[in-house]
């Protein structure tokens, strides 16, 4: 009883001890608040060196460039890529090594050699460089010196149906720095070649090039020494995206020794030695000159199309000379054409239509009976993948009496794709 007693005394001393739980919290408030940060920024301290530059501003160029294109039925023979690896002093030597091809000389050097090319002759090969037609008005050959041909961009050859067809656009220049260069190659047999060119971009839609070629060759068989000599002038200036002006001024010169065939001593043995033959004309020349000029404007309907519309002014002079013991022959025509071609897409189908007005002078005026005629000649591509390419070209000559020649060239098999090899 007296333990219990004791025990009850202590609980109630306690509870009368203790603090009373709702009072207030005495502990003093923090004196400092909390300076722990909360989120932070992402860090935008560049990586790697801190003192790195900023990058140049890009200069977009509004300058672009612009793209042609032949009819379908052509194929491309030649790139100014290829014709980096071959050395040819006339694109005709290139047939040399085609298929189906059958050459022949003709004489000395300088002259066109003869060629039956799946059947074609000389005078069923036609050659357009720019628009102009580079064919011999009296023969109609091709004279392929007049083509500059280390300035070719793409050559293209329709060689199938019942004419041998090539057409020549030549390298425009885009630079942001002159460019220069001079190529001199010489060695024995009286070889020499001698080519400068210049180029710059007097503005950004502005070139302007000048070219020059001096070419020299003999040796072996006696009086057949040749000199040709070939400058070439060019400009191109962009008016716009859409509209572009070009203009050339190409002159060629071919001074020729004539020897008018050999003196064969013994035709038994034809002991014909070429170093020390003799000549039948000991002091025969002639000279071959020409000069083509062309003033055209070129039209695409945006910056991503290929150019659908030419229209241009064309002269040309074709000038020839034989100069022998007994005679002197000449002849010198002169062409004053307009010209016009248009490229039109019709479903799956591509149609060119060119058409050309010309007045035709010879002013020597000795050796043909008519010295001037008036004419013109339409000229029709129809392409489509299932046909491969119809060829259409009527032409109207006005002379004393009117010729007129329609031919409509069909390709020579109906097929999908062309077979090559």
């Amino acid at each position: 009883m007296t333990i219990l007693t004791v025990w009850m005394s202590l609980i109630l001393w306690m509870q009368v001890a203790a603090p009373d739980t709702v009072q207030s919290d005495t502990l003093t408030q923090p004196a400092v608040q909390d300076t722990i940060p909360g989120a932070m920024e992402p860090d935008t301290t560049a990586l790697g060196f801190s003192d790195a530059e900023d990058p140049d501003e890009v200069v977009m160029d509004t300058v672009k460039i612009w793209q042609y294109r032949f009819a379908d039925g052509f194929d491309v023979s030649e790139t100014d890529s290829t014709m980096r690896w071959t050395r040819l002093l006339n694109l005709f030597d290139k047939f040399h090594g085609e298929r189906g091809a059958i050459t022949y000389r003709l004489g000395t050097k300088g002259r066109m050699d003869g060629i039956d090319l799946h059947t074609f002759e000389t005078r069923h090969m036609n050659l357009e460089m720019e628009g102009l037609i580079l064919n011999d008005p009296l023969t109609g050959a091709v004279n392929w010196n007049r083509l500059p041909i280390h300035k070719i961009k793409e050559f293209s050859e329709a060689d199938y149906g019942a004419v041998y067809r090539s057409k020549t656009r030549l390298r425009d220049h885009y630079l942001v720095e002159p460019r220069t260069y001079l190529n001199f190659d010489e060695s024995k047999f009286d070889h020499r070649s001698l080519e400068f060119a210049f180029t710059q971009n007097l503005r950004q839609t502005t070139n302007l090039e000048f070219s020059f070629w001096d070419r020299r060759d003999g040796g072996g068989y006696n009086r057949q020494g040749v000199e040709g000599r070939q400058g070439v002038v060019r400009l191109y200036h962009q008016l716009n995206d859409n509209w572009m002006l070009k203009t050339a001024y190409i002159n060629n010169a071919l001074d020729r020794e004539e020897p008018f065939g050999y003196v064969i001593t013994d035709p038994n043995f034809f002991a014909f030695n070429r170093f020390v033959e003799t000549p039948q004309q000991a002091n025969a020349n002639s000279n071959q000159t020409s000069t083509d000029i062309y003033l055209q404007a070129h039209h695409r309907r945006s910056t991503d199309k290929k150019v659908s519309s030419e229209f241009g002014l064309h002269y040309q002079v074709d000038k020839w000379s034989l100069s022998y013991q007994a005679d002197t022959l000449a002849t010198e025509f002169r062409n004053i054409e307009a010209y016009a071609r248009q490229h039109v897409d019709i479903g799956s189908a591509e149609i060119t239509g060119t058409g050309r007005v010309f007045f035709w002078n010879e002013a020597e005026n000795r050796n043909l009976e008519v010295n001037q005629w008036f004419g013109g000649r339409g000229d029709i591509d129809i392409t489509q993948p299932l046909l491969r390419s119809v060829y259409i070209m009527q032409m109207h000559r006005l002379l004393p009496g009117m010729i007129t020649e329609v031919q409509v060239i069909f390709p020579a098999g109906w097929f999908l794709n062309r077979p090559t090899g």
